[in-house]
C-alpha cells in the first residue's frame, strides 16, 4: 500500500463518518478518528474498533487501513456505522457495576450493534 492509497482510504472513511455522525446523534461528542498502517498481529481479523467514555462524551474510532482498503463502499459504510453504534450503546455496557463482563456479554453487544447498524443503513434513504 502506498502513502497515497493510505490517505485516500482515510478520506473515504472520513467521508462516510461525516455522513453518519449527525444521523446517529453523535454530533455533540468529541470523537477522533485514528488510522493505522499495520495489521494487529495478535488479532489479524480486526478491521476497526471503538472506545468511548460516555461520561465525558468522548470517543475514538480506530481503523486498520490494510483491512478496510479491500472493502467495497457498502461494506466500509457498514463497518463505520457498526463501530459508531458501539459509541451509542456504550452507556448500557457500563451498567454492569460488578465489573464481571464476560465473552457472552461482548457477543451480545456485537449482535445488538450489528443489528442496529444494518437497520440504520437500511432506512437511510427513507424520508419523513
Amino acid at each position: 500500500m502506498t502513502q497515497r492509497q493510505f490517505l485516500q482510504e482515510c478520506k473515504r472513511i472520513t467521508k462516510i463518518w461525516n455522513k453518519w455522525r449527525p444521523i446517529l446523534g453523535l454530533s455533540e461528542w468529541d470523537i477522533k478518528l485514528h488510522f493505522y498502517e499495520d495489521v494487529d498481529e495478535e488479532d489479524p481479523d480486526v478491521e476497526a474498533w471503538a472506545h468511548a467514555s460516555f461520561e465525558y462524551i468522548r470517543a475514538d474510532l480506530h481503523f486498520i487501513i490494510p483491512k478496510t482498503i479491500t472493502q467495497t463502499l457498502d461494506e466500509l459504510e457498514e463497518i463505520v456505522v457498526h463501530e459508531a453504534c458501539h459509541i451509542v450503546v456504550k452507556e448500557l455496557q457500563d451498567w454492569n457495576t460488578c465489573g464481571c463482563k464476560d465473552q457472552f456479554d461482548m457477543k451480545r453487544e456485537e449482535r445488538v450493534v450489528t443489528m442496529l447498524s444494518r437497520a440504520f443503513i437500511r432506512v437511510q434513504g427513507i424520508k419523513k
